[in-house]
């Protein structure tokens, strides 16, 4: 007998338990089959129809609400905004309470111990996001489809989906036209990569394919300006235009700051700084440190903190490296850190590093619950004390989070 095709599949009706890791609500149906369902709040009763049925469980939308959670401040979607329905305060307790369960789940009992011991998990929005957080994020990608729209994915799809306008993003374009002007729709290649980039401290940039263009659709150079405000300075980064930096226009300034507030004091301090991107820490730390050596594997990321670095007025010795990040880096730095920095892409930090590492701090910065979790609790089990967590909302009105974490090194007795 061929199995039903998810068409087929009939709509049920779901009470929506807690928030998951992922942007979804656990809820299980009558006979107790499990399903992780997209766009509803938890409490909620909901009409949902299945989008990925699995032998263990099922992935579901919804498309009725039934009855409305208190902080439903809405029921229409938004490209790319899955937490949009919801009210900021209640997106960002969804979020801290994804944060506590991943610590149990992925991480350990030792590492949720530790983070309760320090008091209530709160996820902070970044100044400026209290109410709403829409038009702070200041870089996004697209594919032209074949109609010569700019698109995005679907969530655990391949089919693109049509973005006539997109709120998550500075307005500064769709102002200028680049969604819907067949001005702009003549420019795009379909099946060409468009990264639109607004930089805090230059003007924005349309990158598409291997051409940059300025609003206005002329040639521009494929480099921006961020302004960042730590440890009581205000620095202008160069970072290329198709290079990494944070999303969130505020994220730069806050994540700088956190990672101060665990590194505490530096004067004379030897520091080891991996995923070292464009040196945003790495100019805060050399400010303060006797010594601070980095990694990264992007070449070209570290050619923009080699010139941002030279406006150091003094500051730290400082040794620049490109190469894989891994355990064997240790041995090649040549020295036991007083404090380790890491900036891990999504997946998580290098297990055999932290395996391996030795520091008197580690400040560990993580845009991942799972990964956060499972790097915390590896560190944890190994001696470390998670001393101070901050989590922020970087991510507004999705379900993405950002944490930082400090811990010292407290050898057991015996």
């Amino acid at each position: 007998m061929t199995p039903p095709t998810v068409s087929d599949l009939p709509p049920i009706e779901l009470r929506l338990g807690a928030p998951a890791h992922g942007g979804a609500c656990v809820a299980h149906d009558q006979e107790g089959r499990l399903y992780f369902v997209r766009g509803g709040a938890p409490g909620e009763l909901v009409r949902v129809r299945i989008t990925s049925p699995q032998s263990r469980l099922s992935w579901a939308e919804v498309t009725e609400v039934i009855e409305p959670s208190a902080d439903r401040i809405s029921t229409t979607s938004v490209p790319g905004a899955d937490l949009a329905f919801l009210s900021a305060p209640a997106q960002r307790e969804w979020k801290a309470q994804v944060l506590r369960d991943q610590f149990q789940r992925v991480g350990s009992r030792e590492l949720a111990r530790a983070a309760e011991e320090l008091g209530t998990l709160v996820v902070r929005p970044a100044p400026g996001d209290e109410s709403d957080g829409w038009g702070r994020r200041t870089r996004a990608r697209f594919r032209v489809a074949k109609n010569g729209h700019l698109s995005i994915s679907g969530y655990r799809s391949h089919q693109l989906e049509s973005v006539r306008e997109f709120p998550l993003l500075d307005p500064v374009f769709a102002e200028a036209g680049v969604f819907t002007s067949p001005r702009w729709e003549a420019r795009w290649r379909k099946g060409e990569t468009v990264n639109l980039v607004a930089p805090t401290d230059s003007a924005p940039l349309v990158l598409a394919g291997k051409r940059c263009l300025d609003l206005k659709g002329k040639t521009a150079a494929p480099v921006g300006y961020w302004r960042v405000e730590a440890g009581g300075q205000s620095v202008r980064f160069q970072v290329r235009a198709a290079g990494f930096w944070q999303t969130h226009r505020e994220a730069a300034t806050v994540l700088a700051q956190a990672v101060l507030r665990g590194a505490g004091e530096l004067t004379g301090k030897n520091v080891l700084e991996l995923y070292s991107g464009a040196g945003l820490f790495t100019y805060f730390l050399a400010e303060r440190a006797a010594r601070v050596t980095t990694v990264e594997s992007d070449r070209r990321a570290v050619e923009d903190a080699a010139h941002n670095l030279t406006q150091l007025d003094g500051g730290a010795t400082t040794q620049l490296n490109v190469g894989k990040v891994d355990a064997e880096i240790l041995n090649q730095a040549g020295f036991r850190p007083d404090l380790l920095v890491l900036d891990p892409p999504r997946e998580g930090a290098n297990r055999d590093l932290l395996q391996a590492v030795e520091a008197d701090r580690i400040v560990l910065v993580s845009c991942d619950p799972a990964a956060a979790a499972r790097d915390l609790a590896l560190l944890v089990g190994r001696g470390y004390e998670l001393a101070q967590l901050e989590a922020w909302d970087l991510f507004p009105n999705t379900h993405h989070v950002e944490t930082v974490a400090t811990l010292n090194w407290t050898p057991k007795a015996g």
